[in-house]
């Protein structure tokens, strides 16, 4: 039995439960160095001197670090008295995470988290010679936050437990009848006597059991699913405790729960928690775990589709056996996750990025099934001999793993500390609509890192763009496009948000102006910001500006010669139907009908063209034509939609701004260098794209749970292995490799529900449409392209009658699909 697997059934001795605990919660790898663990130590104290000090400094702002740091002194008073060394402890190591993580800060309940993993280290509270462990603790508590996605239960406790019990009560219903009706009768199916243990990981109720607490922490971390495990492990107790609940009066439950939960048997629940994962598995979560079909070919096995050192819990085949080298189409296809959520990071190779021998033909990495000779290697992905002048450590994570990270010195790949990242392009008539649209915009910035550099522009007519150097100004352009040095049109999120009120009054006192190539400029000065530095080009307009800027005859000189650029432009339309005040002054990413005031836009036309309804003759994008149509016509046919599938970006049509769903800031400066077998290049299966550039995939940004969905040509295929490098920006800026290797001789079948769920989550990234017949349209667009691919996810997509289609895309695109229930709006079951 693999390590991961002995945790999770059987937990770990309590003799050595300090020891395993960073390997069990996944900061320490099993082959880690010390040097790896001294630079975790260091990364520890570094914020811990910050956080000590943070008062002391006069210049610090952050009004958000300052109110978690006050709540943090108020709660831990409920727990020790002030000035008591576990008081001191806990206020310390709690204000060291709102360093590390001053986005979210201080949330309730995480004292109640912090208090257990304290006690393990320190069960008597005597805290000499402490420095060696609080780094362990700290980290602990990190990554149990991390890997279990607790914070966002913590951000909304109330909304977010109901949810959890709605998950539960569903999956009681399926497996075990008798209990859900004990509950329902006796009026507790809402399962709130379990809400603080929803809240506080079930530290709650084993506050006094604190080996047993963090044996369940340690399942929690090594699950299948480590951000729904509370749900089925939840579930568990509820099914083998349901004869002793019945015992006792139901009102009574909360109060007996601890007791009767610190009596189970930890192995017992683990295995019981196992199956109800494997009889119910989750409605959500990453690509890399999918809904199996009776059509498709057997599982291989937990390990191999749940450890992160496995190529195939990122790349899924699609469809691929030898006969497709005499088939047409004879394309081998898979779907490729490179950041998946919700697993452990695969293991840290101790050799440098940079370091790493190379094939010097193909460029693949040194890898697992690298074979080695005296004089150098053979390249197993495209058979070519090298030379290799230095030895190599056959033990190595880099030659004994298909996944593994390295740390790149040499910053390869990553832009400098000065080159652009994103460009907002915004309608001057939308922004007198929706002030608060640059509100919303500063929001999104202040959740990146602050190296990224923006700039943003004013359609009024001509272009008017934003000048930061060698003072705050305004610039515009009438008929010519812009050119503008780079240091004056591009700054830092700082600047940008201590001049902010200043930048809002300048853009809303500026005129309306009169250009004759003012279309044509915006499109062209959009490529020419975004492809020259690989950014993100966002583009926000209303119904007037759209139909003008979309009409243009761009099409021929502007998007075709695109699919060879790397930058990503995105579109968001706002229809005039919609009234200023009819907007709620606090938009929510969630549109509702009570949101507009039971006032819905008409967007119940049998025809595309009453989306926006327009008083010219123009028609809009999506005004859909037969291939020999457009063919006469290329200029009037969804030229925006074309210019945002063919750039990876997106296209949408909503009601009110919303910034926050196509702004990925995860990861940033992203380049993935992919190789077939034999060297064959790979594309995207869409045929066009971003892919389409000699060197690899070009994009600005890759988010986590983002998918691509990759082909290579099965004739070319002259070995078995696929290679895939992806060099990424982490969250603290540091730049690092990610490299995939994939040994494709398991003749894996054709899988519709692989490509199913992958068309369904990219027609929903690149389009999102508040309205079902505009969803329609696309979505027969779409079948046509992808005319041989089985759409059934669409189509559930599709069958509702609610007008509500955007919050059901977004929750595709998130990685999340739709829970198995009746839509209150239709009689059609929507489930995936």
């Amino acid at each position: 039995m693999s390590f991961s697997k002995r945790l999770f059934v059987s937990g770990a001795d309590s003799s050595i439960l300090q020891t395993i605990l960073p390997y069990s919660f996944g900061f320490f790898y099993l082959d880690s160095s010390e040097e790896e663990r001294n630079a975790l130590e260091n990364n520890f104290n570094s914020l811990m001197n910050q956080a000590i000090t943070y008062n002391e400094d006069k210049n610090e702002k952050n009004q958000k670090i300052l109110e978690s740091f006050s709540q943090i002194d108020q709660e831990i008073s409920e727990f020790f008295s002030k000035d008591s060394p576990p008081f001191k402890l806990l206020t310390i190591l709690l204000k060291t995470y709102c360093i590390y993580n001053p986005k979210d800060g201080y949330l309730h309940g995480m004292a109640n988290i912090l208090l257990p993993l304290v006690l393990l280290y320190f069960p008597d509270l005597n805290f000499e010679n402490s420095e060696h462990f609080l780094p362990l603790i700290f980290w602990s508590f990190t990554a149990m936050l991390f890997n279990t996605e607790h914070i966002k239960i913590l951000q909304n406790p109330e909304e977010n437990c109901q949810k959890i019990s709605e998950k539960i009560r569903n999956i009681i219903e399926n497996t075990a009848p008798l209990t859900f009706l004990w509950l329902k009768l006796n009026g507790i199916q809402d399962l709130t006597f379990l809400f603080n243990d929803f809240i506080y990981l079930f530290s709650n109720s084993l506050q006094k059991q604190t080996e047993l607490l963090i044996q369940v922490w340690i399942m929690f971390n090594r699950s299948p699913s480590p951000q729904n495990w509370i749900v089925y492990f939840s579930a568990a107790i509820l099914l083998k405790l349901f004869d002793k609940f019945c015992q006792y009066n139901p009102t009574l439950l909360r109060q007996i729960l601890p007791k009767l939960i610190s009596e189970i048997k930890l192995e017992e629940i683990s295995r019981l928690s196992l199956y109800l994962y494997e009889k119910s598995p989750p409605m959500f979560g990453n690509f890399s775990k999918l809904p199996k079909k009776i059509s498709e070919s057997p599982d291989t096995g937990d390990d191999t589709q749940l450890d992160p050192t496995k190529a195939s819990t990122y790349i899924i085949p699609t469809h691929y056996d030898r006969d497709l080298r005499r088939s047409n189409p004879n394309q081998i296809g898979f779907m490729f996750t490179p950041l998946p959520k919700g697993i452990i990071a695969p293991p840290q190779a101790r050799m440098p990025g940079d370091n790493i021998p190379r094939c010097g033909y193909c460029a693949a990495f040194v890898n697992k099934y690298t074979v080695f000779d005296k004089k150098g290697f053979c390249c197993n992905i495209c058979g070519s001999n090298n030379i290799l002048d230095t030895k190599v450590d056959l033990n190595s994570v880099e030659l004994n793993y298909e996944v593994y990270d390295s740390y790149l010195q040499n910053k390869y790949l990553i832009r400098k500390s000065f080159i652009p990242t994103e460009f907002t392009i915004i309608s001057m008539s939308l922004f007198k609509k929706f002030p608060y649209i640059l509100d919303d915009l500063l929001k999104c910035y202040r959740k990146v890192a602050n190296n990224r550099q923006i700039g943003l522009a004013i359609i009024n007519g001509g272009l008017t763009c934003l000048l930061f150097r060698p003072s705050l100004s305004i610039q515009t352009f009438p008929d010519e496009i812009p050119e503008i040095p780079l240091y004056q049109i591009f700054t830092g999120i700082p600047y940008f948000t201590q001049t902010f009120s200043v930048i809002k009054e300048k853009i809303y006192n500026l005129p309306q102006i009169h250009s004759n190539n003012g279309a044509e400029n915006v499109i062209k000065f959009a490529f020419q910001i975004g492809s020259r530095y690989g950014s993100s080009v966002k583009l926000f307009f209303d119904e007037q500006d759209y139909n003008i800027i979309n009409n243009h005859k761009t099409y021929k000189d502007i998007c075709m010669p695109v699919t060879e650029s790397c930058c990503e432009i995105s579109f968001q339309v706002f229809p005039n139907d919609v009234s200023p005040l009819e907007i709620d002054e606090n938009p929510s990413p969630k549109i509702s009908s009570q949101n507009l005031n039971g006032k819905i836009p008409n967007f119940t036309s049998e025809t595309i063209n009453d989306i926006f309804p327009s008083e010219t003759e123009n028609k809009p994008v999506l005004d859909y034509k037969t291939e020999e149509e457009e063919t006469n016509n290329l200029s009037k046919s969804k030229t925006l939609v074309e210019i945002a599938a063919i750039t990876g970006g997106t296209f949408s049509i909503l009601r009110k701004p919303d910034f926050e769903y196509i702004n990925s800031y995860t990861l940033h400066d992203s380049f993935i260098y992919a190789k077939g077998p034999g060297g064959t290049g790979l594309t995207d299966y869409a045929g066009e794209g971003f892919l389409k550039n000699a060197k690899g995939i070009c994009c600005a940004k890759i988010g986590v749970n983002q998918t691509f969905f990759l082909t290579y040509p099965a004739k070319n295929m002259t070995t078995k292995y696929l290679q895939i490098a992806l060099f990424y920006t982490t969250e603290v800026c540091s730049r690092k490799v990610r490299v995939f290797n994939l040994k494709l001789d398991n003749n894996c079948q054709y899988n519709e529900g692989v490509i199913d769920k992958y068309v369904c989550a990219m027609v929903s990234n690149s389009l999102i449409v508040e309205s079902k017949e505009s969803a329609e349209k696309l979505y027969n667009e779409y079948k046509n392209k992808f005319k041989d691919v089985n759409l059934f996810l669409t189509e559930n997509l599709l069958k509702t009658k609610s007008p509500e289609i955007y919050e059901k895309a977004i929750s595709y695109r998130d990685g999340y699909t739709l829970h198995a229930k009746a839509d209150p709006l239709s009689d059609e079951i929507v489930s995936v």
